[in-house]
């Protein structure tokens, strides 16, 4: 691998030449299992993200530890720590580190102390900026701010779009549209779009969804990559029940787990005294 700063670059300068992104959950056939048997066990999260002809361009996969996976699914979800690895996935050549998303553990409780994560270059640890969810009345609305904390973009999403009250696999309720605005103009740059994925995966992992990233007006890399960032981060916080999608990309999956136990620690199964495998079930 080439200097950190320029593989860095090259993989902002991919970012900027796509149009949009599709980033599409992937299932956990554990979550699956457990879920049906009444035992519901929280997987790590994983999103294969691709370019609009289906070529997958970075592989996201949660790096949370086991415990604090579980606290996702209870009354505290809003207050649970997680990780996320964002790698690039060249075509023909190994993952590579991108970016790494951080929520820190808060005591969020109504207004006060409202979740946020942060946004890391995952080689040199520089920040590239952070996203927040400020206190709302019943809209979805979110900012985005730069690595000086000011804010640059900001998230709408309106509580009149039917597919927040009834999520369906068909017409009006199979998407909800979220609009990017410039925090500075109020100008339209971007937008969001949440889509149910299909019949099959709304019947038996309703909690599955994709999402399309049309950037528009945002040239900025570092914006794309706040935006695609923001994507899972929003997944995590209003969407993500336990089921990923049913098309599971096991290649990418088993890559993305190999490479993550080699470098960063996710529970006690990569730990070197652990020689007899994995010590649980669920990580």
């Amino acid at each position: 691998m080439g200097h950190p700063a320029l593989v860095l670059r090259q993989q902002l300068a991919m970012l900027s030449s796509v149009p949009e992104l599709q980033v599409r959950e992937r299932v956990s056939w554990l979550q699956e299992v457990t879920t049906f048997l009444g035992a519901e066990i929280e997987a790590r999260n994983r999103y294969s993200v691709q370019d609009r002809l289906g070529n997958q361009l970075f592989y996201a996969i949660e790096r949370t530890d086991c415990l604090r996976r579980q606290l996702q699914r209870s009354c505290l979800h809003e207050c649970a720590s997680w990780e996320v690895d964002v790698l690039h996935t060249p075509p023909g050549q190994y993952m590579q580190s991108f970016l790494t998303m951080r929520r820190p553990m808060q005591c969020v409780c109504c207004c006060f102390c409202r979740p946020t994560a942060e946004v890391f270059d995952d080689v040199t640890q520089q920040k590239l900026g952070s996203f927040r969810d400020p206190c709302r009345c019943c809209n979805y609305n979110f900012k985005l701010r730069d690595a000086f904390d000011s804010d640059v973009l900001e998230v709408h999403g309106g509580c009149c779009q039917p597919a927040v009250w009834c999520s369906l696999p068909c017409g009006p309720c199979s998407e909800l549209s979220f609009d990017v605005l410039d925090a500075r103009t109020g100008v339209k740059v971007a937008s969001i779009q949440k889509q149910v994925p299909n019949v099959f995966t709304w019947i038996f992992a309703s909690d599955v969804d994709n999402y399309k990233i049309q950037f528009e007006l945002v040239q900025d890399p570092a914006w794309r990559a706040l935006l695609l960032s923001f994507t899972i981060y929003m997944d995590f916080l209003f969407f993500n029940s336990p089921n990923p999608t049913i098309e599971e990309d096991v290649g990418s999956a088993v890559a993305a787990d190999v490479f993550l136990d080699s470098s960063t620690p996710g529970c006690c199964c990569n730990d070197s005294s652990n020689s007899g495998g994995c010590c649980c079930c669920c990580c």
